[in-house]
């Protein structure tokens, strides 16, 4: 049985960095799910997942391109979605422990309070949610069927009504959604939780030393989703026996000791 490990945190925390380096440390006794950024290599020997990655990868390129929050929200709900089969055929590899970047239960929630809000289809242009459905009908069918609604479409689109069911179970609902998270994504939680913690004032001068930011990268949103996490945090420990270790992100220092902590344990 695989060991899962969550590496969390803010935007500019470090992340990118940890797995960077933990992808150049060539064993077999681990591997690596980065989301919602996935790296399609990993999924090579299945050609359906492998697919998934792409189109994945594909509508978070659009998302960047026209920045439009709404497909970004789409991107970070798909890659949710697909958690599960992606994380169990690293399971069926019988590796010994899985490095995860984003979760369903702890990360969605959290992200839920940016995108959700703006996921109204009322409110989104037609014409692009109909152009993506002319790309990804059936990625989008399968993202629908997923979470077993795909029966009915809500919307005269296939992605419009992915946007309303994100808009009406993660905002209108969602209180009673938070709390059917692990049947909704069909997860439980990771065996720990490792997060990665710095200032919102810290996090926005990396941010803005690159070339280009998300929509919700603002100091606000980030100060709005960094008392998200500490509710989830509370909120998992009921679901399940989860150990939440804070790793102090405010010095690149300090995040190599946490590489180096990790790296003799792999």
């Amino acid at each position: 049985m695989s060991n899962t490990i969550l590496v969390t945190g803010l935007d500019g925390s470090g992340k990118s960095t940890f797995f960077s380096k933990l992808r150049e440390i060539k064993k077999p006794a681990f591997a690596l799910l980065n989301l919602p950024k996935i790296d399609v290599n990993v999924f090579a020997d299945n050609i359906d997942l492998y697919r998934t990655g792409r189109f994945i990868n594909t509508l978070s390129d659009i998302a960047d391109e026209k920045q439009q929050s709404f497909i970004k929200g789409l991107t970070l709900f798909a890659s949710m979605v697909f958690f599960r089969d992606l994380h169990n055929h690293l399971v069926g590899k019988r590796v010994k422990t899985i490095f995860c970047e984003r979760h369903p239960l702890i990360d969605a929630p959290v992200y839920a309070q940016f995108y959700a809000p703006r996921m109204n289809p009322d409110a989104l242009d037609n014409e692009v949610l109909h152009l993506l459905d002319r790309s990804f009908s059936d990625q989008f069918m399968l993202v629908l069927a997923k979470v077993g609604k795909d029966k009915r479409l809500t919307h005269t689109s296939i992605s419009g009504s992915i946007c309303q069911f994100i808009y009406t179970h993660f905002h209108v609902k969602q209180q009673e959604t938070y709390r059917r998270l692990p049947q909704i994504f069909n997860v439980t939680v990771p065996d720990s939780i490792y997060y990665l913690e710095a200032r919102p004032d810290v996090l926005m001068n990396r941010i803005l030393k690159r070339h280009k930011s998300q929509p919700h990268e603002t100091k606000s949103i980030l100060s709005a989703f960094r008392d998200a996490y500490e509710k989830v945090f509370l909120d998992v420990q009921k679901i399940g026996s989860c150990q939440v270790t804070r790793v102090d992100a405010s010095d690149f220092k300090k995040l190599d000791v946490f590489f180096e902590m990790i790296k003799d344990e792999v």
